[in-house]
């Protein structure tokens, strides 16, 4: 049997059962170590593993798989690779050559980059294709990565960009004269994948990545503990200007946020915003996030609401539950197509949160929740014994601003601030 191990992300302990049940009956382990790489050393693998293991590099597992795959029909053979075995086109090929010489073989999975970058916050149904960062020289500079970006974008998708990997190269000079003689191993940080990336865009000019208002999520160590993962958010202009051991060590990769981001996605990668005021009025500008306090969902509860989508339908109804994410259930509902030209009547409609523009509520609704707000600032004060003029107050209630919608009867209703209340 040919196995073929996902090793997970971090260290040696990351491991499925299946997977070490795997190696620990096999007569050969290799290591793939060329396609990513692992925060500890060969030698920790072989201790936890009880195995000695081979290092394979790409001359070894792209052109001398018939090492690896000998007497694989006869015994077990294990080969091990960083992440899940089906994140590089290089394991797919091998595995077709033992398919091919009449070789059974079994894949074990593990968690790899591809559903790990979840941990930044954005969701991943929401991503498009995934894209690779190659460092760029002087005289080659490719910009084929622009264009699946610029693909997703349209599409409102999220980009996960993988940044290069360089292990046992050999530079132009070197290979020309056909000496086996390696560069040093080079892994691309965030400043040099930024970089790149805006020069790549002064180029084109098609502002998918414009720096000032392209927000992305840098990530590092992804799957290590809390001294090892990194993750920074913010436009690509902030995360170029920050300094480079803010990002860590080693593997990096970049997520690019499309316009379809959901309210919650915004809120939770917020957190790791360089700047958060900066990072919320992009998003409300540039995505058309809808970004709205949960008391004003809960007060608009059977009350008319009047919803846009992305795709410009609008549905005037009265509001009958909404949840965290934003999905709307309305009844008595007029719909109208996005051309103005069509009507419907409906008893009760579904609304997903992904798909909404703009709420637009009536202005008392707004009104309740300033006083709500009011109050919980006077509460806050007073349970700390009040202040004296000029004091600061109690934390409000999180709002956020609210935009109003097109046509229907309601008139749109004022943002609602985010903040500290202050003393008066």
């Amino acid at each position: 049997m040919f196995y073929i191990i996902g090793l997970g992300l971090c260290d040696e302990k990351d491991i499925s059962l299946r997977g070490l049940e795997a190696i620990k009956g096999s007569s050969r382990v290799y290591l793939e170590a060329y396609t990513s790489i692992l925060m500890i050393s060969q030698e920790r693998l072989e201790a936890f593993y009880e195995k000695p293991i081979t290092v394979a590099d790409r001359d070894m597992v792209e052109a001398q798989s018939d090492e690896i795959l000998h007497n694989a029909d006869k015994e077990d053979v294990a080969l091990l690779v960083v992440g899940d075995p089906f994140g590089a086109t290089t394991h797919t090929d091998i595995v077709l050559r033992a398919r091919a010489q009449g070789i059974p073989t079994r894949v074990i999975h593990n968690a790899s980059i591809m559903n790990a970058v979840g941990a930044c916050g954005l969701q991943l149904y929401n991503f498009g294709q995934t894209v690779s960062l190659v460092f760029f020289t002087e005289s080659w500079k490719p910009d084929s990565y622009y264009d699946r970006v610029t693909e997703n974008a349209k599409l409102g998708m999220h980009t996960l960009v993988l940044l290069d990997i360089k292990v046992k190269e050999q530079s132009e000079e070197n290979l020309a004269r056909g000496r086996k003689i390696y560069e040093p191993p080079r892994y691309m940080s965030i400043p040099t994948a930024v970089s790149q990336m805006i020069e790549t865009e002064d180029g084109r000019k098609e502002g998918t990545l414009d720096p000032e208002c392209t927000l992305a999520i840098a990530m590092s160590r992804v799957g290590g503990d809390a001294s090892q993962q990194r993750i920074v958010a913010g436009t690509l202009k902030e995360l170029l200007d920050q300094p480079a051991d803010v990002y860590g060590e080693p593997l990096h990769s970049i997520v690019i946020v499309g316009k379809r981001v959901h309210h919650l996605e915004i809120e939770f990668a917020e957190d790791y915003a360089v700047d958060k005021a900066s990072w919320r009025r992009i998003a409300r500008e540039v995505t058309g996030v809808a970004m709205l306090p949960l008391s004003l969902l809960n007060a608009a509860q059977n009350k008319p609401m009047l919803v846009e989508l992305k795709n410009g339908e609008t549905f005037n109804g009265h509001l009958v539950q909404c949840d965290n994410f934003m999905n709307i259930t309305l009844r008595e509902v007029y719909q109208t197509s996005a051309e103005g030209d069509r009507f419907w009547k409906l008893k009760e409609c579904y609304i997903r949160g992904s798909t909404i523009k703009y709420l637009r509520v009536p202005d008392q609704l707004l009104d309740a929740v300033k006083e709500e707000q009011n109050r919980a600032r006077e509460a806050g004060r007073n349970a700390r014994g009040g202040h004296g003029p000029g004091g600061r107050g109690g934390r409000g209630l999180p709002a956020r601003g609210v935009r109003g919608g097109r046509g229907g009867p309601m008139r749109g209703g004022p943002g609602v601030g985010r903040g500290r209340g202050r003393g008066a």
